[in-house]
Parts: C-alpha cells; structure tokens; sequence
C-alpha cells in the first residue's frame, strides 16, 4: 500500500468520523453523566467537534490549562498532554483545539508504520488492505480522532515494533521510553519487543521451548534485549516523578476511584465478565445503555474468539514466519 493510499484513506477516515459525529450530537440525548461538560461550552466549538473531547480528553485539557496536575489527574499519563501542550504554546491555539488536531496527524504517522510492519511480516497485498480496514472499522477506532492517548499511543507503539524489526535500537528505545511515558499499557510492549528478538534468534515457534528461547537471547542479545525494556524506563521516570511530588508512586491507579473508573484490584476471567453481562441483560430495564452493553457483549466474544483462533494458527503453523512476534502481539492483545 501506497503512501499516497495510506493519506487519502485516513482523511476519508476522519471525514466519516466527523460525519458520524454530528449526526450523532443530532440524535443521541445528553443524559448528563459527563462531568465539566460546562466547560467545554466556553470554547465555543461545534458541538460535533468538541464531543471528542469529552470525558478524559477534557481532564488532558485541564492539566494543560492549569500548567500541571491538580488532585487525582495523576491518573492520566504525562506525555500526550506535555506534546498537545507545547504545540499549543507554540502556535498560540487553544489548547482543546491543539488536542484534537495532533492525534489524528499521530495516527496517519501510525498507519504508515503499521503498513511497514505488515509488510516485513511478509502479508500479501490483499491481507495489508483488509488487515489496514479492520483496524479502522473497528468500533473504537474513532479514538484516533479523539483528545486521547490512543493517536500519540499508536504512532509510538508501531514505531518502536518497526525499529525493533529493523534493528534499529536508537529509534525504539526513544519510542519505548516515550511509550511507558503515554499510558500504563505502555509498559507491556515489551512483551512484543522480546517476541521479536525471539523470533530473530529462533526459527521454530515452540510454546514449550519459550522459557528456553528466552534465557538464550538474553545471552545473546544484551543490548536489543535492554532496548526491548526501555518502556520500563519511561513508566519508572514517572512513578518515581509521582513518589517525588505527592509520596505515592502509585497514585495514577490509585486515584482512578475519583473518576468513577471503579477498577479491580484482582484478576477477572473471561466467563466472569459473561456471567456480568448476562446479569445486567436479566436485571436491567431495556435503556440506551442497556443497547451498549449488548454490544459490548458482542465485540468482546467476537474478539476473543478470534483471538483464540489466531492462537490456534500460531500453534499449528510453528514453522511460519513472524509467529513470535504475532504471539507476543496475542499476549499484549489480551493484557490491554
């Protein structure tokens, strides 16, 4: 896939987005659930435009207006605001609007990258164009497009796993510092990272040999393999930056509670979330949200399914290439 190709589509990407948008402002009812939704009145935008910078995107935006963090938006990881920030300052444009503009530019970037990937993974041109259109047309796709980490996030991750694949380890230690600097998730692209530096070193995929594989590169692969665990730096820079200012190094999970993110400190299995969802369907009145938790339902079964698929591939064909990395990709997929 050409670049020119990558550019149109993603243009037509954030026009169907804005589209979709300002229908969707037309006919879905605010219900009121969206806190500092005032705010963003202030800035007098459409109201198709500035319903991407709802919800988290709006605190991104208060750490930037208030030139640092205020209580418990900790939570809400330092690079992406810093960039949107600076870019603002620079340009003198407001700050929500600066957040919305980048992420989309980020995930063009992104798509390029991810084109490159398919492309040493040695995919055909026909499975790069329908692997490019389900990522895109995946229902949460329009965060790409949102005041979120996912644009910054996307660019980040593919361009650490490209540079990994090319050796270039300058360019993906910077990308994985960055990365445990975006999100939490940052951190576990290292699973894919040393995937990688596996399937560089090995040419059969064998789950039972995995801990053998690994104590082999780790031999022979010091320096790839310390790159590898470069997120780890950039998420160490910040808990240690969060022990320095308020004594909890942990605090960004610690205030997700304020923002009602209600997260479990234990494991939940997959028939666990089923039996939860299946108990809403019994007990809850039929509603808007009753609608989206059907289809929450629905893409969380499609996507476990397929990745169980993916896995039983992974298995069967261990002579293939790429197999590694693409279970390394199966065991991020399922931590995120």
């Amino acid at each position: 896939m050409k670049l020119k190709s990558i550019l149109k589509i993603s243009a037509l990407f954030v026009l169907i987005n804005g589209i979709t948008a300002f229908i969707g402002t037309k006919i879905v009812p605010y219900l009121g659930f969206f806190p500092y939704g005032d705010l963003l009145l202030e800035y007098k935008l459409p109201a198709w435009f500035r319903s991407f910078a709802n919800f988290d995107g709006l605190h991104y935006i208060l750490i930037v207006y208030n030139h640092g963090y205020s209580q418990y938006e900790q939570a809400f990881f330092p690079l992406y605001p810093i960039v949107f920030g600076f870019f603002s300052y620079i340009t003198k444009l407001p700050a929500i609007v600066s957040a919305l503009i980048l992420p989309p530019l980020f995930a063009t970037f992104g798509f390029v990258f991810f084109v490159k990937i398919q492309k040493l993974m040695r995919l055909g041109k026909e499975e790069q164009i329908w692997t490019f259109m389900l990522l895109l047309f995946f229902p949460t796709s329009f965060f790409f497009q949102a005041a979120y980490t996912e644009g910054v996030f996307f660019l980040l991750f593919m361009l650490a796993i490209w540079a990994m694949f090319e050796k270039k380890y300058i360019l993906a230690f910077i990308a994985g510092v960055l990365l445990g600097l975006t999100r939490f998730m940052g951190l576990f692209v290292i699973i894919p990272s040393i995937a990688i530096l596996f399937q560089q070193n090995t040419k059969e995929f064998n789950l039972l040999n995995i801990f053998q594989d690994l104590i082999l590169t780790l031999r022979k692969r010091t320096l790839p393999v310390a790159v590898a665990l470069s997120p780890a730096l950039g998420f160490g820079i910040y808990v240690f930056y969060l022990w320095r200012t308020t004594g909890d190094p942990l605090i960004f999970f610690n205030s997700q509670p304020a923002f009602g993110a209600n997260r479990s400190t234990s494991l939940i299995f997959p028939p666990q979330v089923i039996y939860r969802y299946i108990k809403i369907f019994l007990t809850a009145m039929p509603n808007f949200q009753y609608f989206i938790s059907f289809l929450e339902l629905v893409f969380y079964v499609f996507v476990g399914s397929f990745l169980l698929f993916d896995l039983w591939k992974i298995i069967k064909n261990k002579y293939s290439y790429a197999l590694y990395f693409r279970f390394g990709l199966l065991i991020f997929s399922v931590l995120n």
